[in-house]
């Protein structure tokens, strides 16, 4: 401990030693002998400390009445360091034996033992009532320390407990009020918050009690000295409020009128905020205090929510409710809208959570929303004027009522996702705060287009984009008019204000997915204007909007493809200049894609002009790409592809292969003409390899052309892998090989085992994860085949073909890294030949398990030794590989040769798995992947258990006297064996146990 503070030492050594100290048995004993040594302050903090971390993490260690002698020695600490009065107290050596004997209680949970210890501590009452008060904060906190291991319903049984004792609690809260001075009662009232919001007390007892009254006196009487005190007064009828909701009127009716006479407080603060010339003058205690008020009138509002969507809140309520939610929801729009530009942005962001809440309790037919339901949890996924999904279905009448609400709050999101005018003026990058803003802001649109809808939503968007026009086109005739007349002096007309009018066009980006396909009243205007913009193309963000916006009408330009020619003309001129391109070329690829069945769209023309661009490098690779995808789309056309049942057009086929062609055969050219550079680098390689993945993944077809063009590339790329075999172009070329195998289908067929040969070839010369991966891509997509137009496939050949390249890889594997030390040297290596394995398992089985010279238990060995390696990913890789090694224990029928040599084969190797996997779970490895989807230690030890019930019990008593003294005792205190081996478990409770267990062997892990 001297050490950790000394500057001639190594700081960092001490605190680990100590760390690892800490988890010890001798500990306790240590903690006791520190906490009466009086030579050193430090001392008894550390004493306090240690007793601390073990009552919350080594709990297990105590014997079964241990507990109570501990708590008892604790307490009498606490009482001795309280003796001298709270001028000579040490408050973070008291806060550490309270935290220590609050955690004891919850642990223990005998009954009575809350009420016990408030008697043990009488005696601190008189010397230093302080103290008895932090132990009272702190006591219900800890119900709900998630770090203490205990089930959920060992807490409630603990909470129960504490509301037994909660009237005697708040009787000495109450009593200690009255002679408390002002810069004192914050923790009268935090503590009267904790009790409140955790215990189950009634209205009737929280009521009799006067620290009720003094929390809204404290909210009434709210003075600038009185700060902390206020803000704690909010948290503690916050948390009557999230106690009672709205099942106790009485409760509103005393609480609410409160709440609600604060807007007058509010409007104060907001006026001094006005006053201030800029942000540097604003008063932080002002904001401060406007912070508090919002918070507490948002979260007001999110726990009396039954208040605002109750069907019979028109009719049956008491009127005062009705009063009490609309001056509510006024003062929420009226909080919306504090500035963002103040020292404080998320002010305006706290009622969002509130509108979210609202709008979602609408949509889904006035029923009260969870409190566990995360911000934007429902999907906004809704296609061109397709119906969001709803639960209950909507509920029209709130509906009604609440769309001028909403209506209003969509006016003050356009207002609050302004770009400031300066960065709109400059054409700086936006900066992230204002970025942050915007995107919350961005949600509450969506929130406001869930009720109104999309057409009324963007009516509204474009009426206000209309009168920002009428007012520019008015101030303009006026100041003619003027200045013709020469009445008085000239006057300036108004420029318009191009930052709202971006924000408004933003808006309507945000509702396009709302608006149905043969909407005409808003996007045909909309459109004009867009096109009028041409006087601002100076400003850059008004011009991407802009560009965004037409990609996400591009539904509406299939309906109106007489529109089309004029956009993509403009768009391509947006292509030309470099700080637009990205966004045209994105937006020319989602108008392609959406109109790809429009006849006529210029893709030659458009090819030919990317072509232009790259030989400037006046384009990006990236909006290239882009474009290619696009261009890829349009040429596929849907006539050649044979869908829905119709029969292939042969003719359109040939033009569309045919112009594949002529964009791929180039590239394949240009390929070839990098490669006779001397010394080629690999970034002169990328830009091709990029531009054909993107062509070979988005062109489709049912010819050969993709075929033969793959077949024609191979040999490139073969080129390309002699002359640069880095990692990054070896990623690259297995990309392009996915999506042209993918595309390809069982036209392939006649090349595969070329195919499977090369990538088993490349591997050995270069054994990088890449080539595994493609490999997987391989096996997946073959082994699927389906017989086409009456053509059979022989898939007893396939699957040899596919495992001949399997069993080669792993040649190379296991020649290269047949250690844990190699294993760790290219984890992503490990990672992928485990994800090809797990694959080849599922897919094609058989081959595995009747494979000859040992090459499956050789696998299954490395895959054992693969557990320890410390690599998130290439633990599930092998996690995954198990999985399906034990789904095929019932993958055939049980008396199939097949089934009896899979259960011989797993079997085997069962009592291992189950060491290693325990060995990553008590802690002495990382165990990564504890509860995961493919790949998890769970769900492998769930099918071992699953598979072999009666082996798994004998594996696992075997096991736990191998495991560590803590580990083993951790499993006793947690019945782990009783949990693991119950034949009643789910699923969810088997991994339930193992998490539990896992948590406490890592926390315990020295």
């Amino acid at each position: 401990i001297i050490a950790l503070g000394s500057r001639q030492s190594n700081g960092l050594e001490s605190d680990a030693w100590l760390v690892s100290f800490e988890k010890s048995r001798i500990a306790w004993e240590i903690a006791h002998a520190l906490l009466l040594d009086d030579s050193n302050s430090m001392f008894r903090f550390f004493g306090a400390k240690f007793l601390y971390s073990k009552s919350q993490k080594q709990f297990f260690q105590l014997e079964s009445d241990s507990s109570a002698k501990l708590t008892q020695m604790i307490l009498q600490h606490i009482i001795r360091l309280s003796a001298g009065g709270a001028q000579n107290l040490e408050m973070n050596v008291c806060r550490y034996l309270c935290l220590s004997v609050a955690t004891l209680a919850l642990q223990s949970n005998t009954p009575g033992i809350v009420h016990d210890i408030l008697m043990w501590l009488n005696p601190v009452v008189q010397t230093c009532p302080l103290v008895l008060l932090e132990f009272l904060i702190i006591l219900p906190e800890e119900a709900f320390n998630r770090h203490i291991d205990v089930s959920s319903h060992f807490r409630e049984l603990f909470v129960k407990q504490l509301t037994d004792s909660s009237q005697e609690v708040l009787t000495f809260i109450s009593t200690l009020w009255t002679v408390a001075k002002t810069n004192e009662r914050s923790k009268l009232l935090i503590c009267a918050e904790k009790w409140i919001g955790i215990t189950h007390l009634s209205a009737n007892v929280l009521q009799s009690q006067p620290i009720y009254s003094y929390i809204l006196q404290s909210l009434q009487s709210q003075k600038p000295e009185d700060e902390d005190n206020f803000e704690a007064a909010v948290d503690a009828l916050l948390a009557i409020l999230y106690n009672f909701r709205t099942s106790e009127q009485q409760i509103l009716d005393a609480t609410l009128p409160v709440v609600l006479s604060l807007r007058s407080l509010w409007r104060e603060k907001m006026n001094v905020l006005a006053a201030a010339r800029n942000e540097n003058d604003q008063d932080i205690e002002v904001v401060n205090v406007c912070r508090v008020l919002c918070r507490l009138f948002s979260e007001t509002a999110e726990n009396c929510m039954n208040m605002f969507i109750d069907d019979s809140v028109s009719t049956n309520l008491p009127s005062l409710n009705q009063q009490y939610s609309e001056a509510l929801i006024h003062q929420l729009l009226e909080c919306a809208q504090f500035p963002y530009s103040s020292s404080d942005a998320n002010i305006c962001k706290m009622p969002m959570k509130f509108f979210y809440e609202l709008s979602l309790a609408i949509h889904c037919g006035g029923s009260n929303t969870s409190e566990e339901n995360n911000h934007h949890n429902h999907s906004y996924d809704n296609i061109n004027g397709e119906k969001p999904v709803r639960v209950n279905g909507p509920n029209h009448s709130l509906i009604n009522k609440y769309i001028p609400v909403f209506q209003c709050l969509l006016e003050i999101s356009v207002t609050q996702m302004m770009i400031p005018e300066t960065v709109m003026m400059s054409n700086i990058a936006i900066p992230d705060d204002v970025l942050d803003i915007r995107g919350a802001w961005k949600e509450t649109v969506l929130d406001c287009s869930l009720i109104l809808g999309g057409v009324t939503s963007t009516g509204i968007l474009c009426k206000m984009l209309q009168m920002e026009v009428e007012a520019c086109s008015n101030s303009h005739n006026n100041a003619n008019t003027s200045n013709s007349t020469g009445s008085g002096g000239a006057i300036a007309a108004r420029t318009m204000n191009y930052c709202r009018v971006e924000s408004l066009l933003f808006g309507v980006q945000l509702v396009s997915p709302w608006l149905p396909r043969e909407e005409d009243r808003f996007i045909a205007p909309l459109i004009e204007f867009l096109g009028q913009l041409s006087a601002a193309s100076h400003l850059l963000h008004l011009q991407v909007t802009a560009i965004e916006l037409y990609g996400l009408l591009s539904f509406w330009f299939e309906s109106h493809p007489q529109q089309l020619q004029a956009v993509m003309q403009r768009l391509v001129l947006d292509l030309n200049h470099p700080q637009t391109s990205s966004a045209a070329a994105l937006t020319l690829m989602h108008i392609m894609r959406q109109c790809s069945n429009v006849s006529g769209l210029p893709v030659a023309e458009l090819h030919s002009h990317i072509m232009r661009l790259r030989s400037t490098f006046s384009l990006s690779l990236e909006a290239e790409i882009h474009m290619l995808e696009g261009i890829a789309v349009v040429i596929s056309s849907p006539n050649s592809s044979g869908r829905n049942g119709q029969q292939s057009n042969p003719t359109a086929v040939a033009e569309s292969e045919n112009s594949f062609r002529l964009i791929v055969s180039p590239m394949l050219e240009e390929l070839q003409a990098v490669l006779q550079t001397p010394s080629v680098q690999a970034t002169q390689l990328v830009p091709s390899i990029d531009r054909l993945t993107a062509m070979f993944r988005y062109f489709h077809t049912e010819g050969s052309c993709v075929v033969d063009l793959l077949v024609a590339l191979i040999p490139i790329f073969k080129q390309v892998l002699q002359v640069q075999p880095s990692e990054k172009i070896c990623e690259r070329i297995c990309r392009c090989y996915k999506q042209a195998i993918r595309n390809t289908g069982g036209r392939f067929l006649p090349y595969l085992p070329a195919f499977t040969a090369h990538l088993a070839e490349q591997f050995a010369a270069n054994p990088v994860a890449a080539f595994l991966y493609a490999a997987s891509v391989v096996v997946g997509e073959f082994s699927s085949l389906r017989p086409r137009d009456n053509n059979p496939i022989d898939m007893t050949a396939v699957a040899e073909c596919l495992y001949g390249m399997v069993w080669s890889m792993s040649s190379v594997f296991f020649g290269r890294f047949s250690s844990l030390e190699q294993f760790e040297q290219k984890p992503d290596v490990v990672e992928e030949y485990f994800f090809l394995m797990a694959k080849a398992l599922q897919s094609c089985p058989t081959p595995f398990i009747t494979s000859t010279n040992g090459a499956a238990q050789t696998v299954i060995q490395a895959a054992i030794s693969g557990l320890a390696l410390k690599h998130r990913e290439a633990q599930k890789g092998v996690l995954l590989f198990f999985e399906r090694l034990l789904q095929l224990v019932s993958y055939w029928a049980a008396d199939s040769p097949l089934n009896i040599a899979t259960r011989a084969l797993v079997g085997s190797y069962g009592a291992v798995l189950l060491q290693a996997l325990f060995t990553m779970l008590s802690g002495q490895m990382p165990a990564y992947a504890l509860d995961e989807n493919n790949g998890c230690i769970s769900d492998v030890l769930w099918y071992l258990r699953k598979r072999f019930p009666a082996d798994f019990e004998t594996w696992f008593r075997d096991l736990l006297p191998r495991l560590s003294e803590e580990a083993q005792a951790i499993a006793r205190q947690q019945e782990l064996y009783q949990s693991l081996c119950d034949k009643h478990a789910t699923q969810k409770s088997f991994g339930a146990a193992l998490d539990r267990y896992e948590n406490s062997c890592r926390a315990n892990t020295c």
